[in-house]
């Protein structure tokens, strides 16, 4: 609000006043404007700090978990190969089994085709 002079004023002396104000007011708003931006920066400055240290944090516990799993993949691997190697030793056994069986049919089959052949030559 422009307070009304006592005394006349000319043209000149109020441009001169009002201009005064303007520039107090110019001022006073980049005193202000420059505080809020050095507060700015400082908040803003922890805050970023506050960010690194969570996400080191982060990456911290997710290296941790990253290992632990890696190392929970190895030993399951490794039980899971000596699993592996168990079935395959009871599967060679059975074919082994198999194997001898089919042998002595094939031998059981031989002799009977050989008394065949036999009882046919002396029918004839």
């Amino acid at each position: 609000m422009i307070r009304r002079s006592r005394t006349s004023m000319t043209i000149l002396q109020l441009k001169r006043s009002v201009d005064g104000r303007f520039g107090r007011l110019g001022r006073s708003m980049d005193a202000r404007f420059e505080r809020l931006e050095r507060s700015m920066d400082g908040r803003l400055r922890r805050l970023g700090r506050s960010m690194d240290a969570r996400f080191e944090r982060l990456e911290r516990s997710m290296r941790s978990e990253i290992t632990g799993s890696a190392q929970e993949n190895g030993r399951l691997a490794e039980e899971t190969r000596r699993h592996f190697d168990v079935v395959a030793e009871s599967l060679r056994d059975e074919i082994r089994l198999i194997a001898e069986a089919v042998g002595s049919h094939t031998e059981r089959l031989d002799q009977h085709e050989m008394r065949l052949n036999h009882l046919e030559r002396r029918g004839l």
